[in-house]
């Protein structure tokens, strides 16, 4: 009976402070009143006990699936396209572009809670957002939670690479002394003219007189190595060149990588490759512009184009990775996926494209 007694008598004190918390208070009648306006003040206690609640952001993985459009015929022993085609292959597929998705916050962010903390104007006899609360909770006013849908953080991505051929390889009668004018099908080839006018332009007349170097063989005068793009915080940081038809190609993976020679004339070479004419193939740029794809080609067939592609000269020492030059055309670029030389320092614009400057690292 004692325990029956004492909370017979704990329940009156309860009532007792709730009644006086909830009469004569300034607050509360500021609250009970009818606002001006039209406002409900029961209305507004509803509002002001909503609670708002974000959950930790969800985990995507993203996969991108990158095509290139480049020639890929993988044979060891390969076709050159003709000039027009390297005139015009950019134009028409452009360089290869990878869908960059870009990663979430490393650290992930907690949940979160959001609570009203503005009293209205009518309520200025409460002191505090306590004594607010109060009076909204004597008016019997119930406390909600508002959970919101949790957003999506993307924070991880993979990328992958396919190579799909575009262009037809070029039959090449080679039964003359130098690279003939028709194919053996009999359709003419783009005119090799000996007028065209370059930034770096070759007086001499390559399929008469050739003046060039042409390398036989690629790796056995130099130890071959791998070419790792640097870029450092640039997507494809890290990753690797790839010889994939005529153009060069940056590929996530390491077994992937073609291994490339400098050879004692200078030229960068692909190891392992021959070209149409059975030569080692050698990196070129064009001089008609400031900026250019690069492209390994049959040394004989660079001759050749001479007047508008000239090999690049390089070298892989002092610990500068590998630097090349064509004239004046000496720095390296990223346009999508496809590795070019510019004349203009850091990020250029190529064939209306944006690249970006790398350098590429011996490995």
């Amino acid at each position: 009976m004692h325990w029956l007694v004492l909370l017979t008598l704990l329940t009156t004190c309860l009532v007792e402070a709730v009644s006086a918390a909830c009469s004569g208070n300034n607050c509360l009648r500021a609250v009970q009143k009818v606002p001006a306006g039209n406002r409900n003040g029961t209305a507004d206690c509803i509002s002001f006990f909503k609670v708002t609640v974000t959950p930790t952001p969800s985990i995507v993985r993203s996969t991108v699936t990158i095509t290139t459009t480049l020639l890929s015929r993988e044979n060891k022993k390969r076709g050159i396209p003709e000039l027009g085609e390297l005139h015009n292959m950019r134009h028409i597929y452009g360089p290869v572009h990878a869908l960059q998705v870009l990663p979430g916050n490393a650290l992930r962010k907690r949940q979160t809670t959001v609570s009203p903390t503005a009293i209205p104007s009518y309520a200025s006899p409460c002191s505090s957002l306590a004594a607010y609360s109060s009076a909204c909770s004597c008016l019997g006013v119930p406390r909600t939670t508002v959970t919101a849908a949790a957003a999506a953080s993307t924070s991880m991505y993979t990328i992958t690479e396919t190579y799909t051929p575009s262009l037809p390889t070029r039959v090449v009668n080679t039964t003359s002394g130098s690279p003939s004018t028709t194919n053996a099908t009999g359709t003419a080839r783009p005119t090799l003219s000996n007028n065209s006018t370059g930034l770096f332009t070759n007086t001499s007349t390559p399929t008469s007189s050739p003046t060039r170097i042409i390398d036989t063989t690629c790796g056995q005068s130099s130890t071959p190595f791998s070419l790792r793009v640097s870029q450092p915080d640039g997507l494809f940081d890290g990753w690797y060149a790839r010889l994939s038809g005529d153009g060069v190609l940056f590929t996530s993976v390491q077994s992937s990588a073609t291994p490339f020679s400098v050879e004692s004339s200078g030229h960068l070479c692909a190891v392992g490759y021959e070209g149409e004419f059975g030569n080692a193939v050698i990196a070129v740029v064009t001089n008609l512009t400031a900026s250019g794809a690069v492209w390994l080609l049959d040394g004989r067939r660079a001759q050749a184009l001479g007047e508008d592609y000239v090999p690049l000269e390089c070298t892989t020492g002092g610990g500068a990775g590998l630097s090349c030059a064509a004239g004046e055309t000496k720095n390296w670029v990223g346009c999508g996926l496809q590795l070019d030389l510019s004349s203009e320092p850091g990020n250029v614009v190529v064939d209306g494209f944006n690249c970006s400057a790398i350098n590429l690292v011996v490995g």
